[in-house]
């Protein structure tokens, strides 16, 4: 992590992934494929599981929402 306008830590991390690009190359990759997840159809899968789930529980009458 990078401290929000530190020049001479992005300069060091700038510097760090160009004398190791192998390490970058890698890092990247690594973080398309966790990216490849978030897709729209995995977020509507999510969405109708957790609605589904949600769908399940038990209801309280209205009446016992008039107290607050």
């Amino acid at each position: 992590i990078i401290p929000i306008r530190d020049v001479d830590s992005i300069m060091e991390k700038l510097s760090y992934f160009y004398e190791h690009r192998d390490t970058a190359r890698e890092m990247g990759q690594n973080a398309r494929s966790h990216m490849e997840n978030y897709t729209w159809h995995n977020y509507e899968k999510n969405l109708i599981q957790s609605y589904s789930v949600l769908n399940k529980l038990p209801t309280l009458p209205l009446a016992d929402f008039e107290h607050y």
